[in-house]
């Protein structure tokens, strides 16, 4: 088991950007996001890894996947859905 200064260390050293959250609640975890690439571009791969992150803390927040696949779904339909001008 690595120190917490040992870890805290490593983790500086990377070069990446990361974010910690608590999701609360009963039984509350700690969240642990990284990004490797701190910019991205406004691709749509970037926006799935930026929603990969997001229904990370969803499920755990949640402790139930079935809820964010729901509302992945209604997401995409929305954000593909042809518009007619």
């Amino acid at each position: 088991m690595k120190s917490t200064k040992r870890q805290i260390a490593e983790e500086r050293g990377r070069k990446t950007k990361t974010t910690k959250l608590i999701a609360g609640g009963i039984g509350s975890r700690l969240v642990h996001l990284e990004r490797v690439n701190p910019n991205p571009s406004p691709t749509h791969l970037a926006r799935e890894s930026e929603w990969a992150k997001g229904e990370v803390v969803l499920n755990v927040a949640t402790w139930c996947s079935r809820e964010t696949k729901w509302i992945r779904g209604k997401l995409l339909e929305r954000e593909f859905t042809p518009t007619i001008v």
